[in-house]
């Protein structure tokens, strides 16, 4: 995906492929790694492809929860250039948008088991930041219901499917729910206010595997 933004590379992959299912995401960019590359370009020489190949007959798009007209960052932005495309194809298509998606072996999930595990955890900024988590077999099934209703003759001509979970909570009552999961005692939240927050969260750029940086900062917001 990082190079492979040109239709012609797809045409060949997809021959016997009746449904494509597009996962490829990331959350920070790096410099082989681009949001326009992986997030854009090669999803939508994929999807153009898709459209050549008699046997493709469904699309699923997973993109992200805040890729829409509000969308101000790069990650948002770049999922929702691909989204758009896709939407405007003949080809039947869903375009699913989760929130957090937890696994135990995902690579965010142990990132917050980490926080959770500290004594201390910080709440960036005032905003209510508030979060629905999903879990990965939720996620699974719901695609797979998708594909069954495509495969039905339901309705999938690019729709937007919001995917979270049953309760919305502040970030930080999310990783305070992780604790209590682990088994631990109640976590305190130090508050850091507005240009604080936003100053802190610009260090991230310049800190590898760093999760928050003022993007971040602003879709948690």
């Amino acid at each position: 995906f990082a190079k492979d933004t040109d239709k012609s590379v797809w045409l060949a992959r997809l021959a016997g492929i009746d449904v494509v299912i597009n996962t490829v995401g990331i959350f920070r960019e790096t410099r082989e790694q681009s949001f326009s590359a992986l997030h854009t370009e090669a999803p939508c020489a994929l999807f153009a492809a898709c459209v050549e190949v008699d046997t493709v007959r469904l699309v699923v798009q997973l993109s992200a929860l805040g890729a829409d007209e509000h969308a101000t960052t790069a990650y948002h932005l770049s999922k929702k250039a691909a989204d758009d495309y896709l939407a405007a194809l003949p080809v039947a298509s869903w375009i699913v948008q989760p929130s957090l998606i937890y696994g135990k072996d995902g690579a965010s999930a142990r990132a917050f088991r980490v926080l959770a595990s500290m004594p201390l955890t910080v709440r960036f900024g005032d905003a209510p930041q508030l979060v629905q988590p999903i879990h990965i077999g939720d996620v699974t099934d719901a695609f797979l219901a998708l594909v069954r209703r495509a495969g039905s003759g339901g309705d999938a001509s690019g729709k937007r499917v919001p995917l979270v979970g049953p309760e919305a909570l502040p970030f930080t009552d999310y990783i305070g729910a992780l604790r209590r999961a682990m088994g631990m005692g109640r976590q305190r939240v130090l508050r850091l206010r507005g240009a604080v927050a936003r100053a802190l969260a610009g260090l991230g750029r310049w800190l590898p595997g760093a999760m928050l940086d003022r993007d971040a900062l602003a879709m948690l917001d």
